[in-house]
Order: C-alpha cells, then structure tokens, then sequence
C-alpha cells in the first residue's frame, strides 16, 4: 500500500483455484477479507485487518475406485444357444451363483457376509450379467477371491453341468490417478486369464458349456413266416 491508499478499505476474496487432477475433490470454501489503511502521520502506514476471518486453510480429498461387469455366456455342446439346435431351448432357464471366497482356490469356504448373488441365463439368447462388482479407495490393496458355480440342481432335463466351476481373484491397486486398477491373480485363476488386468471399463466374460443328449425308443413287431407259414404250421 502507498500514501494514496490512506484512508481506504480494500475488500479481497480468497479462494482455491479448482485444478483438474482425477479423483481430487477441491475446497469450495471463499474467504472475505476486509483491509483498512490509515495514515499514522510519521511516514508510516497502519495496515489492520477488519474481517473475522482468523486462519485460511483449504482442504482437499482425494477418491478413486473401479467396478469389474461379469457377463456370462452359455454353450451348449460348445456352440451358441442360435448354432445348437436344441428343441425348445428358449424355454429353458440355467442358474449360476457368485460367491465372495476367503481365499483362493477350490477348497475355500465361502467368505461369512461377502458378495452372494444368484442369476439365471435364459436359453434364449444364452448371456447374463452380475451386478457390477464395486471397489472404492478402502479396498487398496486388498485381494478378493470369487467362484462362480452352476447349480445342477435346477439343470433342465437333458442337461449336464459344466464340470468346472469358475474361481479368480481381484488384486486392488491406486496410482493417484483417480481410476484404481484391478488385477486379476494368476494363482487364483484357472480359465486362461493370466496376467490381464481389469480397468472400470473392462467386462470379465466367461463361457460356461453345458452337454445335451437325448434318447428314444421306438418299437417294432413283426411276423415270421417259412415259405408263406408260420413257424408253429
């Protein structure tokens, strides 16, 4: 301030410069700053601050997370549902459970309160989906073990299971870009999936092939006869 501004009050506002860094959510706060000049008569300048603002300080938080689509596709005798000529196919309803596990491998008991979710694939078109599994900046780090598994209990007539159940695992991670990255585990996974890594926009889709055979029986009598005879003649 100069002699000029003797006198005066200077009325500033103090805020954050909103950046454009992913997963960063910036401080909205605008502080109102009140300054007063007066002329001390010796050459110098008194300077006072005239608002109630006693400390600036902004915060800000920083978030990132990611969801993995599981989409299924049902075989039948390794074609699809349009390519296998199975009678009345549409009709016909395949249910497959996902299970939260609590650790890998196919003699891992089901994790107590994870993930369980049920879904039927219709044989019309032969694909479904689970609802999205979700990750947040709390799972960093963390892995998480998962089987899908059909049940043969309500397998139509005619049908047999996919002999193999489907088990993998989700490695969470975070660069600070605002997006966690999602890693599937080699160990965990047994369906050729090694080493790919999952972003918010990657769709997991696995097949399941179930078998079909069907059988019958069609009756035929008939008579003997020797030179025109029945036997007993």
């Amino acid at each position: 301030y100069t002699e000029a501004d003797a006198g005066k009050d200077f009325y500033y506002t103090v805020s954050e410069l909103a950046g454009d860094q992913a997963g960063i959510t910036y401080d909205g706060k605008v502080y109102q700053i009140h300054v007063k000049v007066t002329d001390n008569g010796d050459g110098t300048l008194k300077v006072e601050r005239k608002d109630d603002v006693k400390q600036i300080s902004f915060t800000n938080f920083y978030n990132a997370s990611a969801s993995l689509n599981l989409n299924l596709i049902k075989t039948i005798n390794g074609k699809t549902v349009d390519e296998s000529h199975v009678a009345n196919l549409e009709d016909k309803e395949f249910t497959f459970t996902l299970t939260e596990m609590n650790g890998k491998g196919e003699k891992a008991s089901p994790k107590k309160n994870g993930k369980t979710e049920t879904i039927t694939v219709s044989g019309k078109d032969g694909k479904a989906s689970f609802s999205p599994l979700s990750y947040t900046l709390a799972d960093k780090n963390q892995t998480y073990y998962y089987r899908i598994a059909e049940d043969a209990s309500k397998m139509p007539k005619g049908f047999a299971k996919d002999g193999k159940d489907f088990y993998f695992s989700i490695t969470v991670s975070d660069d600070g870009s605002g997006l966690l990255h999602l890693t599937s585990d080699s160990d965990a996974l047994n369906d050729g999936m090694n080493g790919n890594t999952f972003t918010a926009e990657y769709a997991l889709g696995h097949t399941f092939n179930n078998t079909y055979s069907a059988s019958g029986e069609l009756p035929v009598k008939g008579n003997k006869t020797i030179n025109g005879l029945s036997p007993d003649k």
